[in-house]
């Protein structure tokens, strides 16, 4: 072992400039690191200060959340009413084309209201969630003292 160690120290410092220019190299990568790993903490700093700052003793939210800018995801509903579109668009075409009757086609705009319909009352109901939690936990903007 120690005579591949040998023949690769003489192959790393034979030649100075290739061995000067691979510290700097080196050493550029390394502050690179470093600068890299500070803008992150900054950023996640930054980005923290929302909820550290505030003073609360609690922190309440729902499970969903994953962060304080986002909201909670409403993705079923999304879905259903992605797809009561999906079907009322096919029934749409095979009305055109006689392999459907008008009533499949009323049905199918039915059910797409209705999907629509539940997405909105589940939106409702978040954004009174929400200011319930608020009242509960004492605040609110009517509680500002003047």
């Amino acid at each position: 072992m120690t005579g591949i160690l040998k023949i690769a120290y003489k192959l790393l410092v034979n030649n100075k400039g290739k061995f000067a220019a691979l510290l700097i190299g080196i050493t550029f990568a390394v502050f690179l690191m470093i600068q890299m790993t500070s803008m992150f903490a900054g950023m996640m700093r930054k980005a923290s200060a929302t909820v550290t700052n505030t003073g609360a003793k609690v922190w309440v939210m729902d499970k969903a959340v994953t962060s304080v800018a986002s909201s909670i995801p409403m993705s079923a509903q999304a879905d259903a009413v992605h797809a009561a579109f999906d079907a009322v668009h096919l029934t749409h075409i095979n009305y055109q084309s006689g392999i459907a009757t008008y009533l499949q086609l009323l049905i199918a705009d039915e059910q797409y209201h209705q999907a629509t319909l539940a997405y909105v009352q589940a939106q409702a109901q978040r954004l009174q969630d929400t200011v319930a939690l608020y009242v509960a936990l004492g605040g609110g903007w009517w509680s500002v003292q003047r």
